[in-house]
């Protein structure tokens, strides 16, 4: 099953039921290879030392199938990973990011406000209990790798290095792998007196006469431990103590200005989980949270495996910003303590649209928590960071696009989902994506007109707006979302939520459904339509719709025709075959010209949903080749690499063929041993008009072996605005010039691109005649000053060739650069560029 979630309403009965069981689920339930393989195979995939925090036998399905997998959590510092290994093949099926990090989507700090704080939670003494920041399962860990290798416990393992097989300064562990033990073991931790420790977190203080940023106020909501890892990249750390109540220093290696503002923005961020939305802690059960600041680098992290947050040092980035520590901002700590609230409730992953909705409702809390602690309603997140430039922010969100992000599933900032997620594509667009819920966010709160949409804010007082945009979200975070869900699933879960949670008040769920098709997020529909060539006025199209999306909110179904130039010839009803199911018939308009075709889905309200241009087909034509010809006109033989020109004939009466394309399909592999895969454009085709292609040729290598006097066979693939059309077929003999009529007179003049280009030193500049006419052809520099000419008199209609062997009139050699040749074939124009290079 897949997090089946019942949901009830305010009175407690039963009014949603989301996500589904996973049906049909055919495995082989007994798995091929040991959980201690599988731990090994897991463990390449995370660069940092791990502790299996956690391993079991697990059905993982997708949209591929079924799995039996090995779901293992590696929990380390500071990346923490879940990787689910095929329990058959050993296999990697999934790795899951259990670290959020930051850092490349902002800029750096230098320095703290300075601002003071006047109910700052702290400790006097060091009579506080714990904390165990990184449990010593690392050392158990170790302990089994490096010990006796006899599986006894870890207090009774004696820790040892041993480099058994491997060379020296590598030690073996008990699988009988080679590790660096002063790159892999020491960065992190130390040993002595047969214990396993790490450095990072700091013994339990000794001195009792001083204060420590220590929480224990709210045990129920977690107490808060807050430590510096100054000047370090968490390889040691202190703690962040002062001699009064007064944590005021500016020194920076104590870092009690960053310690003052991360320790106290996180007790408020619990608080205002607890006062507004009554949860407890990050966990809803309270558990306590451990807090590094000072690390240098340029991120900040929440580690869901430890409940730890961290946030950089900053400082100044060359040539881009200069910012304030990361705890400066309350809108960063309160993003990462979301993130907790998130990882512990949803568990949303952090790829793809799951880790976009992660990072967004990160984003959401960060405002809602910075306006709950100083009343801030800037749409800006961690603008008050940015010392230069100043007023900058990582992200707007009420405009996503001013930094980078997209406020809709088409905008050109969109990225699209990963296969692979990875720190190299931002596991699938998290930090960009993010826009788009954050634009919902925004207008749910606001209202405005977003792509057409009208969305109204849930409330006309923006105060009562807040109030129930925040419950709406944080509902719909931990009680509805579910760790792989993307964004359809998320809007209609969303629905759930207005529906469930505010029955009396159909404009929430209005309001809802308008922001989500603003961004482009409707319900999902399937539409077959076949695309290709129709003959106009005969052939007839069959559409078919799946709406089931809609459920029972559908009123009517339609679909129009329009042509080239957006108008609507005709529009026609979708008939329902079964549930959600509608299809129709239409005969294809009596005209030539390229059609497209709109659904139009009237829901409740008369409200209706428009999916524009889901498919196309065309009367046009039909186009076929024309001709082609070869760079130079040689004749053909084995081993010979050949350009090829060709020119297309549109046999249309009346309609223009628009944006053609055309591409080598199959070819006779027995002769040719390469083709181009370009796909070569030849523009719009006006009927009975016969056009070469814009620029570039197809490449042909003819193989060794092919025989004198073969025909070899080339498909060439005629494409419409992306859609194949026809398919025609050329070929030539080898060993024979192409020399058929049909072939000699060009369509149109035109001056083709040199050949090759740039050259040394010689070049081949070919052009089409199609009548007689008085040419000149002529070499400028960039100065436009004349340095030779090539042709001078009356020449035949034809394809025609000439070469610049790079000499001036005077027959002397020119020097490299830039060059233009000019063509003026009667009445006709035309130059191009050409480098020469030395």
């Amino acid at each position: 099953y897949r997090d089946i979630k019942v949901h009830t309403n305010r009175n407690g009965q039963i009014s949603s039921i989301s996500n589904q069981f996973a049906q049909n689920i055919n495995i082989n339930p007994n798995p091929s290879i040991p959980v201690s393989t599988a731990i090994q195979i897991a463990k390449q995939q995370v660069n940092n030392r791990t502790y299996i925090k956690d391993n079991q036998l697990a059905v993982y399905t997708d949209d591929n199938g079924a799995f039996l997998v090995y779901k293992i959590d590696l929990a380390g510092i500071p990346v923490s990973k879940t990787v689910l290994v095929d329990a058959h093949s050993g296999e990697i099926v999934k790795e899951i990011m259990q670290t959020v990090n930051d850092g490349p989507t902002v800029g750096q700090g230098i320095t703290n406000l300075g601002t003071t704080v006047d109910s700052l939670q702290m400790y006097s003494g060091n009579g506080f209990a714990g904390p165990n920041y990184f449990p010593n399962y690392l050392c158990e860990a170790f302990c089994w790798d490096y010990g006796d290798c006899d599986g006894q416990s870890y207090d009774d393992c004696e820790l040892s290095f041993i480099q058994g097989n491997c060379d020296e300064g590598y030690i073996e562990d008990c699988s009988g792998e080679c590790w660096n033990d002063d790159h892999y073991f020491y960065w992190f931790w130390a040993l002595g007196n047969d214990r396993c420790e790490t450095d990072l977190q700091p013994s339990h203080p000794e001195i009792d006469t001083v204060f420590y940023l220590v929480d224990e106020s709210a045990p129920d909501l977690g107490n808060i431990y807050t430590i510096s890892t100054f000047p370090t990249d968490f390889v040691s750390s202190h703690w962040i103590a002062s001699e009064d109540s007064l944590f005021d220093s500016d020194d920076s290696t104590t870092s009690e200005r960053s310690g003052t503002e991360a320790h106290y923005y996180i007790r408020r961020s619990l608080d205002y989980y607890y006062n507004t939305h009554n949860y407890e802690g990050v966990d809803g059960e309270g558990s306590r949270v451990g807090v590094i600041v000072d690390f240098i680098g340029f991120n900040a992290y929440y580690n869901q495996l430890f409940d730890v947050t961290s946030y950089g040092l900053g400082g100044i980035y060359p040539g881009r910003w200069t910012t304030l520590p990361w705890s400066s901002d309350p809108d960063i700590v309160g993003h990462e303590i979301a993130h907790g609230i998130t990882f512990h409730s949803s568990g949303l992953l952090y790829q793809n649209h799951s880790g976009a909705l992660n990072e967004s409702l990160s984003d959401m809390f960060g405002y809602l928590i910075e306006y709950d602690i100083t009343g801030n309603t800037s749409w800006g997140l961690a603008t008050e960071i940015f010392l230069y430039p100043e007023g900058n922010s990582l992200r707007d969100l009420s405009d996503p696009p001013l930094y980078g992000q997209p406020d809709h599933i088409i905008h050109v900032n969109y990225v699209g989902e990963s296969l692979q997620p990875s720190d190299g594509n931002d596991y699938g667009g998290v930090h960009t994506n993010s826009g788009i819920p954050n634009k919902i966010f925004y207008l749910l709160i606001a209202g405005g007109s977003h792509y057409d949409w009208q969305v109204d804010p849930l409330d006309e007082n923006i105060d009562l707006s807040r109030e129930m945009v925040a419950e709406l979200m944080f509902i719909w975070n931990t009680q509805y979302l579910s760790a792989d869900d993307n964004f359809w699933d998320a809007r209609e879960k969303m629905l759930f939520v207005a529906s469930d949670y505010f029955p009396d008040n159909p404009d929430v769920w209005l309001s809802v459904f308008n922001a989500w098709s603003s961004v482009g997020v409707h319900p999902q529909i399937e539409v077959n339509i076949p695309s290709g060539y129709f003959i106009p006025g005969i052939d007839t199209i069959n559409i078919a719709a799946d709406l089931s999306t809609y459920g029972s909110q559908l009123s009517s179904v339609k679909f129009s025709i329009l042509s080239s130039d957006s108008v609507i010839t005709d529009t026609f009803d979708l008939v329902q075959q079964t549930d959600g199911l509608y299809q129709a018939t239409f005969s294809v308009p009596e005209y030539e010209d390229l059609f497209y075709l709109s659904v139009h889905v009237e829901v409740i309200d008369d409200l209706i949903m428009n999916y524009a241009r889901v498919g196309q087909f065309v009367t046009a034509g039909p186009v076929e080749v024309y001709g082609f010809s070869f760079v130079g006109d040689p004749i053909p033989i084995p081993g010979m690499t050949l350009a090829m020109s060709a020119e297309l004939y549109n046999s249309g009466l009346s309609g223009i063929a628009p944006g053609i394309t055309m591409e080598i399909g199959s070819y006779d592999t027995s002769c040719f041993s390469s083709v181009s895969n370009n796909s070569l454009f030849f523009g719009n085709l006006e009927p009975q008009q016969i056009i070469e292609q814009e620029a570039g040729f197809y490449i042909l290598t003819i193989d060794e072996n092919c025989e004198m006097n073969y025909e070899p066979y080339l498909e060439m693939n005629i494409i419409v605005m992306g859609d194949m059309c026809w398919s025609d077929t050329i070929s030539f003999v080898i060993g024979e010039q192409l020399n058929t009529s049909r072939y000699n007179i060009p369509g149109k003049f035109y001056l083709e691109y040199a050949y090759p280009n740039p050259f040394n030193p010689v070049t081949t500049i070919r052009y089409n005649l199609p009548e007689d006419a008085m040419v000149n052809i002529t070499i400028y520099d960039m100065m436009g000053r004349q340095v030779k000419t090539l042709v001078n008199g009356s020449q035949t209609a034809g394809y025609k060739t000439i070469h610049w062997n790079a000499t001036n009139d005077k027959n002397r050699p020119v020097s490299a650069g830039l060059y233009l040749y000019a063509i003026q074939a009667g009445e006709f124009k035309q130059s191009k560029k050409m480098v020469l290079l030395k």
